[in-house]
C-alpha cells in the first residue's frame, strides 16, 4: 500500500512538473543566442482584439550572426502564435544571392528585409518587382493597437516628419522603414586617454589634433577602407554636407542631394554651395601635411582598416555602427584594454552642431506576392515596441520612433549600442533617403579621386562635374520608371 501511494504521488509530481513548464514555456519564450540578449518577447497591453489570420509567410531576411539570426526567430515566433500564420524564414549570408532567380522569374518571397549584399531595393523598384505601399501606411495599425503607424512614428517629430524615413516616388511608397543605422568614426578611447587626446568635434580641432598625433605619435589620423568608400562618405562627409546646409538656411538642398537631383551637384549652381563648401574642406584636409594625415587605405578591403585600427597603426576608422559586432570575437578576448568608441564627424566646421545620418533600415513586400495579407499584417507586428526592443538590441541600431524607451530592459543592449546611442543624443541627426544607386557608387569614386595617392587625382571642378552627369542620368533613369525624386 505504502509503494503505491509513493507511485501515486510521484505520478501527480512529475504532472504538475509537466504542466508548469508547458505553462511557463508559453508565456516566457526562452531566447537561445549566443549573446545572452534579448531574452525573449515582453509584449505590449493590447487594446485591440486582431483576428487569426491563418495562412502562410515567405520571409527572405539576410542575417549575419546568432545575434541578429535569433532575434528574427523570437520575432517569427511571437507573430506566428499572435497570428496563426505558419511563417518561412529563409535567412543566412546567402540568402540574397540564393533567392535572386526567384525575383527574376515572377516568383518572389512576399516579404524581404532590404539589408545586405545581393539585394538592391532601389533595382527592385526600378524593375517594378516591389509593391507600393503608400496606402497601406495611410490606414495601417500597429498590431494590437488602435494607433497608426504613421501616428505612433510621427510622436517627437513635427508633422509628417516621418516621411523623410521613407523612400518615395512621388506619393509611392515601397521600402517600409523600421529601424535606422549611422555612420561614424571609431577610435581607440584608451589610446586617447593615454595621450591626453579629446576626438575633435569640429574641422578647425581635427586639424589640430591630426597634426599632433602625427608629430608624437607618427599615425595618420583618419583612416577608411578604400574598397568600400562608402564608409567614408557617410561617415565622414555627407554629415558635413547636412551641417552645412543647415547653416547656409537650405534644408530642402539635402534633401534634393541625397535624392539626385542634378542641380545639388552642380557647381555653377549657387544652390549647390554646401556640396562645394565640404569638398573644399575635404580636399584640404587630405593634402594637409603632405596628405599624411588621411592613411594610405586605397586598395585596402574593410577587414584590413578594421586590423589596422585595432593594432593602432591609425588613429580612427569611418564605418558603419555594426563594426562593434565585426570585431565582437576579437574584443571580447582582449586583454590590453582596446576600448572602441564610437563618435560624430569631425568634418563639421566649428560653428556647426555635431551631426550623423540617419539610414533607413527596410522592409519591403514583393508586388507578385502570393500572401499580401499576411505580408502587411507582419508589417504591422514589426512596429511593436516589443519587437522593437528585439530588434534594437540584437542589432544595435535605432527605433524608428523617436521617443523610443531604450532604457526599458537596458541590459540586453551592448556597451556600443548605448555608447551609439549616448553621441546619437548630441547630435543633429539628417534622415537619408538612400535611392542613390549609381549615384552613391560615383560620390565614393569622387572622394577617393580627391586623395593626393589616388590613381588619377582629381580637384573639386572635376569631381562635381562628373557628379552632375552621373545625377542626370541617375534623373533620366528614374524617369524612365514613370516615376520622379
Amino acid at each position: 500500500m505504502k509503494g503505491k501511494q509513493v507511485k501515486a504521488i510521484t505520478q501527480i509530481t512529475c504532472v504538475f512538473l509537466a504542466c508548469f513548464t508547458l505553462i511557463f514555456l508559453f508565456f516566457f519564450e526562452p531566447y537561445t543566442g549566443k549573446w545572452d540578449k534579448v531574452r525573449r518577447m515582453d509584449g505590449d497591453a493590447d487594446t485591440y482584439v486582431e483576428d487569426k489570420l491563418g495562412g502562410t509567410l515567405n520571409f527572405q531576411c539576410y542575417t549575419n550572426g546568432d545575434v541578429v539570426y535569433n532575434a528574427w526567430l523570437t520575432v517569427v515566433n511571437a507573430f506566428e502564435k499572435a497570428s496563426g500564420v505558419k511563417v518561412n524564414l529563409m535567412a543566412g549570408t546567402e540568402v540574397n544571392t540564393k533567392k535572386q532567380t526567384d525575383w527574376q522569374n515572377g516568383n518572389p518571397p512576399d516579404i524581404v528585409s532590404n539589408t545586405g549584399t545581393g539585394f538592391s531595393g532601389f533595382m527592385q523598384i526600378e524593375s517594378k518587382s516591389l509593391a507600393d505601399l503608400g496606402e497601406f501606411y495611410e490606414t495601417a495599425r500597429v498590431w494590437g493597437s488602435e494607433t497608426l503607424v504613421k501616428e505612433k512614428m510621427n510622436s517627437g517629430r513635427g508633422d509628417d516628419e516621418y516621411k523623410k524615413y521613407f523612400e518615395y516616388f512621388g506619393d509611392e511608397v515601397y521600402l517600409a522603414p523600421y529601424m535606422t543605422a549611422t555612420y561614424g568614426m571609431y577610435y581607440n578611447g584608451k589610446l586617447f586617454d593615454d595621450n591626453g587626446l579629446s576626438f575633435p568635434d569640429n574641422y578647425d580641432n581635427l586639424k589640430t589634433v591630426s597634426e599632433t598625433v602625427f608629430s608624437t605619435l607618427g599615425k595618420s589620423f583618419v583612416s577608411f577602407p578604400g574598397t568600400s568608400a562608402a564608409y567614408l562618405t557617410w561617415g565622414f562627409v555627407v554629415p558635413a554636407v547636412y551641417a552645412q546646409a543647415k547653416e547656409d538656411g537650405n534644408e530642402t538642398y539635402f534633401n534634393d542631394f541625397t535624392a539626385g537631383k542634378a542641380y545639388a551637384y552642380d557647381i555653377n549652381d549657387e544652390r549647390s554651395a554646401p556640396l562645394k563648401k565640404v569638398l573644399e574642406r575635404y580636399y584640404e584636409y587630405t593634402h594637409l601635411g603632405g596628405g599624411k594625415y588621411m592613411a594610405d587605405c586605397l586598395g585596402k578591403s574593410h577587414t584590413t582598416v578594421q586590423s589596422e585600427l585595432y593594432t593602432n597603426v591609425n588613429l580612427s576608422l569611418a564605418n558603419g555602427q555594426w563594426l562593434y559586432s565585426e570585431l565582437y570575437n576579437t574584443l571580447k578576448d582582449d586583454d590590453t584594454g582596446f576600448d572602441l568608441k564610437f563618435a560624430s564627424s569631425p568634418l563639421v566646421a566649428s560653428s556647426q552642431k555635431k551631426t550623423a545620418v540617419l539610414l533607413p533600415i527596410t522592409l519591403a513586400v514583393a508586388e507578385k506576392a502570393s500572401n499580401r495579407p499576411q505580408a502587411e499584417a507582419f508589417l504591422r507586428f514589426i512596429y511593436r515596441d516589443d519587437v522593437q526592443h528585439v530588434l534594437t538590441a540584437a542589432y544595435g541600431y535605432r527605433s524608428i520612433y523617436e521617443n523610443f524607451d531604450y532604457e526599458k530592459n537596458s541590459e540586453d543592449y551592448s556597451y556600443s549600442a548605448k555608447q551609439i546611442y549616448s553621441e546619437l543624443d548630441n547630435c543633429e541627426l539628417a534622415p537619408v533617403k538612400y535611392s542613390w544607386g549609381s549615384l552613391g557608387e560615383m560620390l565614393n569614386a569622387q572622394l577617393v579621386a580627391l586623395c593626393p595617392k589616388a590613381a588619377a587625382p582629381g580637384d573639386v571642378t572635376s569631381a562635381m562635374s562628373k557628379l552632375k552627369a552621373e545625377a542626370e542620368k541617375f534623373t533620366d533613369q528614374v524617369t524612365k520608371m514613370g516615376r520622379v525624386i
